[in-house]
Parts: structure tokens; C-alpha cells; sequence
């Protein structure tokens, strides 16, 4: 369960005119006036970094062990103030500041704000407040104040500084032994650590932090897991290669070398290049790159190539295949995760025998990926057919939001009456005139017009059409992807020209589907089609619409420093926690260390953003703040090392909105991101822009 903040809008409490107060015992205290009262100024936490006392649970660090008092804010100032300034002492600090009511912080670089007074003009704020009754904070009056929500009052200590005995610096004891591997395959890691033991820091001496690290991390390399490539192993012996075939892996990227490197070879004779038959097909990956060259034999050339990037971390399905088309030509095409990326006729099609497929060959190094759910099939049934009444064709488990149709269609005649049916993806649990009955519903009718319809806005049969020539192919392409601005454009084309699109504000999934070559209510048109391609769900634009259980990548490490950005764009509330982002080392909700590391949720009926993570031993730390509806924030959040020390911060908009030292920072292996986890309903937003880095320590 997801817990609350405790955060109090003392804004709206003013105005309802009703005292903020907490039920329970408040062991207020006093001290003596030892400070001076300095002024109200706009929050300068980039100088004051450190909170050192606080009533907020939030900050572990800093709690003083009970909640605000708000029915005596005096009383609450000065046990607030007491106990800060006996951390101020220990520390050595001679400035401190209160903000957002309730948290007490320190400036550790004494100079810097010094010489941000001498450059304050501009930073002086109204916004603090005194005394029991929440008055407008005057620096000429001795009660104390306090700075609201984007302000702070600062004040000087003026306490002697306590005589201290000689201080002892820690040393650091022997290194332990490495630990065993932490994997059982792939890549793992040992460790060995060292204490501030020898001797331990005592009497304000310092700590072990400026000799070095307590631990060390090395890695051990085990048997891998899955099918990891490696040079001139033999993966599949095929007896024939056809002119039609289809080849399929999923290829995971884990890391990149320097220089070209082989992921499969697949050859009917012995030589790496560039021969007809030598690569059928040969895929590799560029140096420091994950940009896949694909090569084969095609139109003569023995090393005809494509090129495309994939994801690091995340398995892509790529398929190369080659179809008999209608005309006896064959179509030589290249898809990744169902979608084409390239493709042309292979006018020089040819059958190989005895191919030998390595993963990877003898020639490169092999590459750093994973392979999976590799197929061959050859030949393949024939890719073009005619319209057949009710006959089903293929079953679809699901048509997403976010879909591409696309084929060609010949008109076999100059005219065709009434409607006669083409193709139709159809929903099985629904009939005709419902929602789902025709997604889409392709006919042709009188002089060779083309009617398309489809579930859009609403309405199950909205229809488009458009005269196509007789006797002649056409390409027909029926899209619906989701746009930077939330809303899922409906694109129809014909031969690449757009003759309509709109949004659908409408759109649905549809789950348990079937390709009719023609619905079981009309005729099958006579024409010709070939090239019939669907791919779901369709990611344009990098934009996302959160779902639940959607599985973005795997990160295979994050280090002690690391960043995320992303844009975050709330459509509507929900009720109860919904989830935007979920990164997982351990596959669980909460609140281990690595159940969150992030995870970012909305509040119940707000766009109040909830930003959990892996800080000072807790494994749901959370920081809150509300971000705009209908607009993209920026979401930054970053940990970089600082001084010898971890700092964790937020940033929305590349401004600063909350800072911490993680005094133990950890490295993650084998993190699976989500845009929208399972435990959660999705939230109603928009993720764009995505991108994780680790940083250099």
C-alpha cells in the first residue's frame, strides 16, 4: 500500500479558517537566543542543501520524533529552532534557515551565502510568517518565523562554539574477501568492504569518506543465460532455402564492442563475403553501436544491406523474409517487431541448399546480444489471395489502440454492383452494427469504388471511400497512432496520399479477432490481394499511453549514479492511486530495496505526482508535488556523486524542486521498466521522451 503524504496545504486551512492541529502529546522545549534574525527570502536550497531538523516523517534524517503542532505555531518554532540549532553546533554550521513551515535546513558552505547577500536584491520574500495566529513575519520582532512553501527565513547563529578535545580521523580496517558471485549466470558481481574502524573517527574527527570507498565491486562472468552468441558455433543446419522463406529471432542487445561484430551467418558456401549465397542472411551490429546491418543475397548482389538501430536492453522480433507475389515476382522484406522497414523486389530470387547458420560465424567477434524464439520456415504459403466468403484467413488475439493495416488490391473488373467484400478484421463476440463488427471492413462497389469502414469516434461503420484503377494495384494503408497531444489520429491512405484522417476520441482494444478474406454476410469482390501486413500496437512520435502491466526494457545495470528523464503529461484523474512509471529490480510492488528505483504514481483525483525511490535504506522514499493537466512536464531525476557523496535530486522543467545525500546509494542489475505496472490502474497520462542514462561517478 502506498503511503500517505504528510504534506499539509496550509494555504487552504488558512482560508477555510480552521487551525491545523495534530491529535497527540508535543514535548515542546526551549533554548536560549543565541541567533540572529535575518530576513525572508525566496527558497535558496541550492545553498541551504541539508535538513537538520524537521516534523515531516518524509525526511528520516532530520525527524525530530513528533509531527507540527499547528494549534500553537510559536511553540512549534521554537522546539523546531532549539533542535536545529544544537545540530547546527555539532556540524559547525553558522547559517540556518525554516521552510515550507516545518523543516529546518542548513547552509554547510558558510561563504556562498554570504555572497549571495551581497547579490539579494530581488530574492526578498512576504511569504513568512510568525507568532500563534500565522501574522506576517517581521525581522524587527523577536518571535521566530518561518518560511511557507517557495520561501525560507534565515537566520545567523551566534553560539559559542563548544571547546572540542584533539579530534581522532577514522582509518579504514583491512579489506574483507571477495564475496561469491551474486549470479548463477550471465554477468555478475563480487564484493569485498572495508570499515572506519581503524581507528573510528571520535571527537568531531572526520569519517573515512575522503580515503576512498568502504566497497569494491568487481565482476565474474558465468555460464550465460539464454542463447548468448559466440564465435563459430553452429546453430542450425537447413537442408534447403527456397525462394520463398522467412527467418525470425528476437535480438536483445546487452552491451556494445568496438569494431564490426556477428550476430548470425547463415551461408551455402564457405566465405564470409561477398559471394550470392555467402550471407543469406548475415546480421550484424555496428562498432559502439546497436544499429543492426542486415545483409543477403538479393538482385545479384551478394551483400545486399539494411540498416536500423534497436534497443539496448529489450528484445526486438525481426523477421527477413521473401514472398511470392501475385505477378510470380518476389517481395524481399525486412520487419521489425511486425512492422516493415524495408523491402523491394528481388528480381534474381534462388534457392540454396545445405546452409549451415552459425551464431555467431568464424570471421567477427561476436556481438553482445541474446537470442530467442529463432524460426525458419521455408517455402512460405503464398502471400496474395481472392476474397472467399466467411473463409478466416488468420486469428488476430488482439487489435490495440495503436494499429497498422496495410495491402494491395487489383481490381479484376471495371464493375461491381452492390458491395462485395474484400477483407475484414472482425471482433468474433460481437454482429453486425456493433462496436468492434468491422475493424475495418474493406468492400469494393459500382465502378471499382473502394469503401472502408471502420470503429471510429463512436461509430462502428465510419465509412471512407475512393475510386481505385482497374486492372492495377493499389496500396491501401488503414492507421491509428497515438500523437503528442493524447488523441489517436486515424489516417487512411491509398498509394501513400492521405484522402482522410481524423482523430478517433474513441478508441478501443479489441481482444479475440479473426482476418476474413470476406465477412460472412457479402460476396467476395473478385480482386486480387497480396502484401497483407498488420502490426499492433504502432509507437510514433515516442509517445506512450500508460497501460497496465506495459513493458517498456530491461536496464541490464544501474549505477550508484545514474539519470532518468521523461515527459509527463496528465490527460484526466482517476480514483484511487494509479500508476505512470515502474522500474524493478525484484519484480515486487513494495517496499523493498529495488521494488521502486523509480516508481511514480498519481494521488486519488489529482495530478499530485507521488516519486518513489531507493534512498538512505528506504525503499519507498517518496518526495510529492503537483504537476499541470493536459501540459508535458519534465521529469529529471538524477544521481550524481558530489564531494564523495551521493546527492539524489528531483527536477521539473530543469529547475530543482528537492535534494537529499543518499548515504547509501546502490547499484541494480536486470531492471524492468514499465509504463504502467501491474499492481496499479494506469494512469490517465502520457509518457514522452524517455530516456535512462548512468553517469559517470
Amino acid at each position: 500500500m502506498l503511503l500517505k503524504a504528510s504534506f499539509l496545504t496550509v494555504g487552504i486551512l488558512f482560508l477555510s479558517g480552521i487551525k491545523a492541529g495534530q491529535d497527540g502529546v508535543y514535548n515542546h522545549v526551549t533554548c536560549a537566543h543565541d541567533h540572529v534574525k535575518m530576513g525572508c527570502f525566496n527558497n535558496q536550497r541550492h545553498i541551504f542543501k541539508d535538513v537538520l531538523a524537521t516534523t515531516l516523517q518524509d525526511y528520516p534524517e532530520g525527524y525530530i520524533g513528533q509531527k507540527a503542532d499547528w494549534n500553537n505555531f510559536s511553540k512549534h518554532l521554537q522546539t523546531l529552532v532549539c533542535k536545529c540549532k544544537d545540530i547546527a553546533v555539532k556540524k559547525g554550521y553558522k547559517y540556518f534557515a525554516i521552510g515550507n513551515y516545518e523543516i529546518c535546513y542548513g547552509a554547510k558552505d558558510a561563504a556562498a551565502f554570504e555572497d549571495f547577500l551581497k547579490k539579494s536584491k530581488g530574492h526578498v520574500s512576504k511569504q513568512c510568517l510568525m507568532g500563534q495566529w500565522y501574522e506576517e513575519c517581521k525581522t524587527s520582532d523577536t518571535d521566530l518565523c518561518a518560511g511557507e512553501v517557495e520561501s525560507m527565513y534565515i537566520y545567523e547563529m551566534r553560539r559559542a562554539m563548544p571547546t572540542q578535545p584533539t579530534s581522532v580521523n577514522g582509518g579504514y580496517s583491512q579489506w574483507t574477501d571477495w564475496s561469491s558471485c551474486d549470479a548463477t549466470c550471465g554477468e555478475g558481481q563480487q564484493v569485498r568492504e572495508r570499515t572506519c574502524t581503524n581507528p573510528p573517527p571520535s571527537r568531531g574527527g572526520r569519517d573515512c569518506e575522503q580515503l576512498g570507498a568502504s566497497s569494491e565491486i568487481k565482476k565474474c562472468n558465468l555460464k550465460p543465460c539464454g542463447d548468448v552468441v559466440s564465435k563459430n558455433k553452429l546453430f542450425k543446419k537447413i537442408e534447403k532455402i527456397h525462394k520463398s522463406y522467412s527467418f525470425t529471432f528476437e535480438i536483445m542487445p546487452t552491451g556494445t564492442i568496438s569494431g564490426w561484430s556477428n550476430i548470425v551467418h547463415a551461408y551455402d558456401k564457405s566465405g564470409n563475403c561477398c559471394g550470392y549465397g555467402q550471407r543469406i542472411p548475415a546480421l550484424f551490429m555496428f562498432s559502439k553501436s546497436t544499429r543492426l546491418h542486415i545483409t543477403n543475397s538479393v538482385n545479384g548482389n551478394g551483400n545486399h544491406i539494411v540498416n536500423e538501430h534497436i534497443p539496448m536492453g529489450k528484445f526486438t522480433n525481426v523477421t527477413v523474409q521473401q514472398v511470392e507475389r501475385s505477378d510470380g515476382s518476389y517481395l524481399y522484406s525486412v520487419y521489425f517487431n511486425e512492422r516493415r522497414i524495408a523491402s523491394t523486389v528481388n528480381n534474381k530470387p534462388q534457392e540454396f541448399n545445405n546452409v549451415q547458420l552459425y551464431a555467431s560465424d568464424k570471421w567477427y567477434n561476436p556481438s553482445k546480444v541474446i537470442l530467442r524464439y529463432f524460426n525458419f520456415q521455408s517455402p512460405l504459403p503464398k502471400q496474395f489471395f481472392k476474397p472467399q466468403q466467411g473463409y478466416v484467413r488468420q486469428s488476430i488475439p488482439v487489435i490495440d489502440k495503436s494499429y497498422e493495416v496495410s495491402f494491395k488490391v487489383k481490381p479484376n473488373k471495371q464493375y461491381y454492383g452492390n458491395y462485395k467484400g474484400i477483407l475484414s478484421i472482425s471482433n468474433t463476440k460481437v454482429k453486425d452494427g456493433v462496436s468492434g463488427f468491422r475493424i475495418p471492413g474493406v468492400f469494393i462497389k459500382d465502378k471499382a469504388v473502394l469503401h472502408i469502414f471502420n470503429d471510429v469516434n463512436g461509430d462502428p461503420n465510419r465509412a471512407v471511400s475512393k475510386s481505385i484503377p482497374y486492372n492495377e494495384m493499389t496500396y491501401v494503408k488503414i492507421k491509428q497512432v497515438l500523437t503528442e497531444f493524447g488523441l489517436y489520429k486515424y489516417t487512411v491512405s491509398l498509394d501513400d496520399h492521405v484522402i482522410y484522417e481524423t482523430f478517433n476520441t474513441k478508441p478501443k482494444r479489441f481482444e479475440g479477432n479473426v482476418l476474413l478474406t470476406c465477412d460472412k454476410i457479402h460476396q467476395g469482390a473478385d480482386v486480387l490481394i497480396e502484401d497483407f501486413h498488420l502490426a499492433t500496437p504502432v509507437v510514433e512520435h515516442d509517445v506512450y499511453e500508460i497501460a497496465r502491466n506495459q513493458y517498456i526494457k530491461t536496464i541490464p545495470i544501474i549505477q550508484k549514479a545514474y539519470r532518468f528523464t521523461m515527459e509527463i503529461k496528465p490527460l484526466g484523474v482517476r480514483h484511487g492511486w494509479t500508476n505512470i512509471f515502474h522500474a524493478t529490480s525484484n519484480a515486487g510492488n513494495c517496499c523493498g530495496y529495488g521494488s521502486r528505483i523509480p516508481a511514480f504514481f498519481l494521488f486519488s483525483g489529482s495530478t499530485r505526482l507521488h516519486m518513489c525511490n531507493a534512498v538512505n535504506g528506504r525503499g519507498n522514499f517518496y518526495i510529492d508535488r503537483t504537476i499541470p493537466m493536459n501540459k508535458f512536464t519534465k521529469v529529471d531525476l538524477q544521481q550524481v556523486l558530489e564531494s564523495g557523496e551521493y546527492r539524489y535530486s528531483i527536477f521539473f522543467n530543469n529547475v530543482e524542486v528537492y535534494t537529499i545525500v543518499n548515504k547509501k546509494p546502490q547499484v541494480f542489475k536486470h531492471v524492468n521498466v514499465y509504463f504502467g505496472d501491474r499492481f496499479y490502474t494506469p494512469s490517465n497520462a502520457l509518457i514522452r521522451n524517455f530516456h535512462f542514462e548512468n553517469l559517470s561517478a
